[in-house]
């Protein structure tokens, strides 16, 4: 049996500008790099506007 790790990375915001959403990603990557290197089973996360990744599921606890 084979098992993947999958993260997803989605914006807060679908209503920002092209730029606005591209300045977010780019923000956020080095953060973005560093959980990709460290998880461990499936993520979701949230980038924020100001490129603040945060972890949607699962839940925190």
């Amino acid at each position: 049996m084979t098992t993947h790790v999958v993260l997803l990375f989605a914006l807060a915001n679908a209503n920002l500008g092209f730029t606005a959403m591209a300045d977010a990603l780019l923000t956020a990557m080095p953060r973005i790099h560093v959980i990709c290197e460290t998880a461990t089973g499936g993520e979701i996360w949230v980038v924020q506007r100001n490129g603040s990744p945060q972890r949607t599921w699962p839940p925190a606890g």
